[in-house]
């Protein structure tokens, strides 16, 4: 059974039957961005795949993005500082 995927964006589209905990590092940066043919933000993707498992995502970074801070000041999302 597998414990741990590490990978690049695309690793989001891994189907993990378990999946318990997603980690996007540098959660800003533009690279997770895909705009040509499926265009989509691996982060977005990161926080949705992780709601519809049940899973915890956390997303990591030492200078968040404006969406990521506004959403951490206006859902119900946790931070640690």
């Amino acid at each position: 059974m597998i414990k741990l995927v590490v990978g690049t964006r695309s690793a989001l589209f891994a189907p993990l039957p378990d999946l318990r905990l997603i980690i996007v590092d540098e959660e800003h940066d533009t690279s997770y961005k895909q705009d040509d043919r499926l265009c989509y933000h691996a982060r977005d993707l990161a926080i949705l795949k992780a709601k519809l498992a049940q899973a915890v995502v956390v997303l990591g970074s030492a200078t968040p993005g404006v969406r990521s801070y506004f959403n951490t000041r206006t859902k119900n999302i946790i931070t640690w500082k």
